[in-house]
């Protein structure tokens, strides 16, 4: 059985699933999208927005780039 639309994941951030979305559209893959963002007691969730607007209200739940250029996601 082949896959028909794998789901990849960005751990506290989406900003590695464009890459992935951009080599996608050259193919007849569709991808599922979706974050893994840690919380604040240790524990961690896979979402998937189902359409265009869970994905922009995914975008503003997660944070932007921190000082040090790195991604901290602090979710309670």
């Amino acid at each position: 059985m082949a896959l028909r639309a794998p789901a990849v994941t960005d751990r506290n951030s989406l900003a590695g699933i464009v890459r992935a979305f951009e080599v996608s559209n050259d193919t007849v893959i569709r991808l599922i999208v979706g974050c893994r963002p840690d919380l604040r007691c240790a524990m961690s969730m896979l979402l998937y927005p189902m359409d265009r607007a869970g994905h922009g209200s995914l975008c503003h739940l997660l944070p932007g780039h921190g000082a040090d250029g790195k991604k901290a996601c602090h979710l309670d």
